[in-house]
């Protein structure tokens, strides 16, 4: 790498940060337009959940393609210039839609698929201009871009639509998915093709035959589970604390808190899975179990003070369970079965999404309470930590084997992304 181009890196670090801003928090924030649009289409929860739900599937599920559209044509700019026009289109059809139904495809198909076009092909450029400092550059990029988004999304979308209304801020949310274009402006090209081992990543990119061993299975289930519940308490978040104890106006600093303490679980994992006598396994799954227990008493939550905290502890349990997945992968699948796993991970995460919020919303709309909603989400979500113990119990032990850390699974992960 020349100078110039170990220059441009951290340009790149902006840009994929800014990226991922823009879109994980378009996709996570959802919730902020929630409760208005209850109030202008007068829909049932579980379809008005849908559409948020829609976009972040279509998201998730067009990751892996879109990884595999990089060498077919030849440019992550164009890819994410490309998205984010699609994006944009999304955004301003959405808000002209008359209905929820055409909401659906404006922006649960349109909006999530421009995000998901844009979404892999920005992340991939950190591995072509990082090498020694990868994990570091990633997570930046990545993690503290996902939580900033959090952070001030929720906020902005709630501010503008009390100033604008929501079409309004619909517009200005146009406005803003045509910044991937000062992202794919700023993703300069480098000379950095993949080597024969990384090639050899890439030559069964989804093998399905791995459905086979139980284990396999059993993650899938367990991911599904969890991302199903968790996303579901994410945009019952803002208006649960609207019907309670928070007003409207300040009920999207809900997801400002949960973003940031999502960046500190993420921190936290990376720190406990590179300690020597911290197994991975233990952290993810007893994250999993507080953040579904979290879930569960949130219906119980008496005052606005006791209702932030929980939201703290949500965010922290989820850092530490998204954080310490990458490690999972490896050791469940094995580092010559990555590119399947990560495949496979996202569009289990992309159904989980679709299914959670409009079973909780079609709850909620039963049984007028929130009580039910939250109590099946955190079920789900122990659910799945009970399968897990399974495969720990049932995994062997590797004391004597090699224990990669977590820096080398994830810089093999982006060496994979950027070859796919």
């Amino acid at each position: 790498m020349t100078t110039m181009s170990a220059g441009w890196a951290y340009v790149i670090l902006f840009a994929v940060f800014l990226s991922n801003t823009i879109i994980f928090g378009t996709a996570l924030s959802f919730g902020a337009y929630h409760a208005v649009l209850l109030a202008e289409f007068h829909e049932s929860q579980g379809l008005t959940a849908l559409v948020g739900s829609l976009c972040t599937a279509t998201l998730l599920i067009w990751g892996p393609v879109s990884a595999k559209l990089i060498h077919k044509v030849g440019s992550q700019r164009v890819l994410v210039a490309v998205g984010g026009l699609v994006a944009f289109i999304g955004h301003i059809a959405t808000a002209y839609s008359p209905n929820i139904y055409l909401m659906l495809i404006t922006y649960g198909i349109i909006t999530g698929s421009g995000y998901g076009l844009a979404y892999l092909p920005a992340v991939t450029m950190v591995g072509y201009y990082f090498d020694r400092r990868m994990y570091l550059a990633s997570t930046v990029a990545t993690m503290c871009g996902t939580g900033f988004g959090l952070v001030i999304f929720g906020p902005i979308i709630q501010s503008l639509v009390k100033e604008y209304s929501w079409r309004g801020a619909m517009l200005i949310h146009a406005a803003i998915a045509l910044h991937l274009f000062v992202c794919a402006a700023l993703l300069k090209p480098i000379d950095n093709s993949c080597t024969r081992e990384d090639a050899a990543w890439t030559e069964n990119p989804l093998d399905l035959s791995m459905m086979k061993n139980y284990k396999v299975v059993l993650f899938c289930i367990n991911n599904l589970a969890w991302i199903s519940g968790t996303y579901a308490a994410f945009v019952m978040l803002c208006r649960f604390a609207e019907l309670t104890f928070i007003q409207d106006s300040r009920s999207a600093f809900l997801l400002s808190i949960l973003g940031f303490a999502y960046i500190v679980g993420r921190f936290l994992a990376g720190v406990l899975a590179n300690h020597p006598r911290c197994d991975e396994l233990w952290v993810y799954n007893l994250a999993t179990l507080i953040l579904g227990v979290t879930v569960i008493i949130f219906p119980g939550v008496m005052s606005s003070g006791v209702l932030v905290v929980m939201t703290l502890v949500l965010g922290v349990s989820f850092g530490l369970v998204m954080g310490s997945i990458s490690n999972i992968m490896a050791d469940l699948y094995g580092l010559e079965n990555l590119p399947t796993a990560y495949q496979m991970l996202m569009y289990t995460h992309g159904l989980g999404c679709l299914i959670g919020p409009p079973f909780a919303g079609a709850l909620f709309q039963r049984t007028q309470s929130f009580s039910m909603p939250f109590f099946m989400a955190g079920a789900a979500i122990i659910a799945s930590s009970a399968l897990f113990f399974i495969i720990m119990y049932t995994t062997k032990e590797k004391k004597n084997n090699e224990r990669y850390p977590i820096e080398k699974h994830h810089i093999n992960l982006l060496r994979l992304l950027t070859c796919l």
